[in-house]
């Protein structure tokens, strides 16, 4: 019996993917463009935004990624970001930016603050399969990477969510094929020099992955330097500093912090330290070990057929040098989160693709196999994922004193209450986004500038020396926090019994 990854059986993968007639033998349905696009479409909507409800509650970093919109559209300002009152820094604009214009024209809520991280999943979906038609013979593998990619459970799980993943992702899957298409045509670098702008608004320097990976795709075509030195990379840089540069500058003029909480404390701790989390280095092997299944055999599989096909595939080298280029970036950053590896989903999908088309060369009815599961996935998560996870206990005194908030009410938060103290939750982002008024925060207890008939917001076991520094009352307390009143004028508070 015939050992499926011997050279000799893998070089013939490549032969086989070239020659593509089979394919069309095949699945002469399946095979007709419209047919498995618009399966693929249908797939992506479901699977990337099933189970976005209006209903689920909100809650740390997701709380605060909706915050900042609703303050963007609240306040009219969308240069400037901040929530509660206080500076946001930490984050460009545009994942921002397309949350509150969803706000703008449909109801403010969870489902809403996930719709563009949603949408831009399922686009990133259906740009691995423009990607791989393009760049690999036939259909088969583009429609498998796809379908690898939309069946990943930590796909699923940063793309159906209020997160900002999906969009920077988008940006640097489109610089990837401009980075493939500039090996023959230069005028495609203007075009990394779009995507690497709008990747970094969207997130960060991440999105300059293409950049490195171009470099080394044009040294292995022999064409380094008639491309470095071109007009069209000068013309590229030109447009990358056209579209940032504005945020940047207004943000500079406007905030004297600006500098020091994005460059220093984001950017800085990120990628020198000292870490937050304090996760060791090996944390991403074992974590991808533990959680991409169940195609980590897949793509294993498949990043051996890649490098086979290094010679005669500039689409294998493009796969094999950006997860390289990723890989290293990410290893040598101080601080290490597992949503960090985002970006490399695509290329393990394309590798899982890759072993899955071998398996289908091998055994046709495997691809029928295969849609069959993912069309069973994207039905359960259709018809069960709408089972929303209760709120923690602080979160739900969070949302009882939301409630008790009204628009027209001029509403302070403690600096325990917005920034914690040790281990306690934060409530704040999530009482931010649920109360009708916009919240804002105190540098200390509120004494010095809660104003007259304006309301507090507290932790419990601060509510009473809060109370006594502002001279009011205790209208409401529960376990986590209170709702002091202050009182409009000093015989107010003399009048109370």
């Amino acid at each position: 019996m015939e050992w499926p990854v011997r050279k000799e059986s893998v070089d013939g993968f490549w032969q086989r993917l070239e020659a593509g007639a089979q394919e069309r033998e095949s699945f002469p349905l399946l095979s007709r463009p419209v047919v498995h696009v618009t399966l693929l479409v249908v797939l992506a909507l479901v699977l990337c935004l099933g189970g976005l409800s209006p209903k689920k509650i909100l809650e740390g970093d997701e709380a605060l990624y909706a915050l900042v919109p609703k303050t963007i559209l609240l306040t009219g300002n969308w240069v400037r970001l901040t929530y509660n009152g206080e500076p946001y820094y930490f984050k460009p604009p545009l994942n921002f930016w397309i949350t509150a214009a969803f706000f703008k024209v449909l109801p403010m809520n969870a489902l809403t603050a996930s719709l563009g991280s949603g949408l831009f999943g399922a686009l990133v979906a259906l740009m691995i399969y423009v990607m791989c038609r393009i760049m690999f013979p036939g259909w088969v593998l583009a429609f498998s990477a796809t379908l690898v990619y939309l069946t990943t459970h930590e796909v699923l799980h940063w793309t159906r969510g209020a997160h900002l993943e999906t969009v920077l992702t988008f940006c640097i899957l489109f610089g990837l094929l401009m980075a493939y298409l500039s090996r023959k045509n230069s005028a495609a670098i203007v075009g990394m020099g779009v995507a690497a702008a709008l990747g970094w608004l969207a997130k960060g320097p991440q999105a300059l992955y293409p950049g490195a990976v171009a470099l080394i795709m044009w040294k292995t075509e022999g064409v380094f330097w008639r491309r470095l030195f071109s007009f069209w990379s000068i013309a590229s840089a030109v447009v990358l500093a056209a579209i940032i540069a504005p945020w940047l500058l207004t943000r500079f003029q406007a905030e004297s912090g600006f500098a020091q909480g994005y460059f220093l404390k984001e950017l800085g701790r990120t990628l020198f330290g000292p870490t937050q989390t304090g996760n060791p280095p090996y944390y991403y092997f074992v974590n991808i070990v533990q959680s991409y299944w169940p195609w980590l055999p897949a793509a294993a599989m498949g990043f051996y057929i890649l490098a086979r096909g290094w010679k005669r595939s500039p689409g294998a080298r493009l796969w094999l040098v950006y997860t390289v280029v990723l890989v290293a970036v990410v290893m040598i950053t101080a601080e290490k989160r597992m949503r960090y590896l985002f970006q490399l989903y695509p290329a393990l999908s394309v590798a899982g693709g890759a072993a899955v088309t071998f398996a289908i060369q091998r055994y046709r009815t495997a691809l029928h196999i295969f849609i069959v599961l993912v069309v069973a996935v994207a039905l359960g998560l259709t018809i069960f994922a709408r089972k929303n996870r209760l709120p923690s206990p602080p979160t739900a005194d969070a949302l009882v004193v939301a409630e008790k908030l009204r628009p027209e009410d001029r509403v302070w938060l403690t600096d325990r209450t917005e920034h914690g103290l040790g281990k306690e939750p934060s409530v704040a982002k999530t009482i931010g986004f649920y109360a009708p008024p916009l919240l804002r925060s105190c540098e200390g207890k509120c004494d010095k500038e809660a104003t007259p008939g304006s309301l507090v917001v507290a932790r419990a076991d601060e509510a009473d020396e809060v109370a006594r520094l502002v001279r009011g009352r205790v209208d409401y307390a529960n376990k986590t926090l209170a709702l002091i009143k202050v009182p409009v004028s000093s015989d107010e508070n003399r009048t109370r019994p």
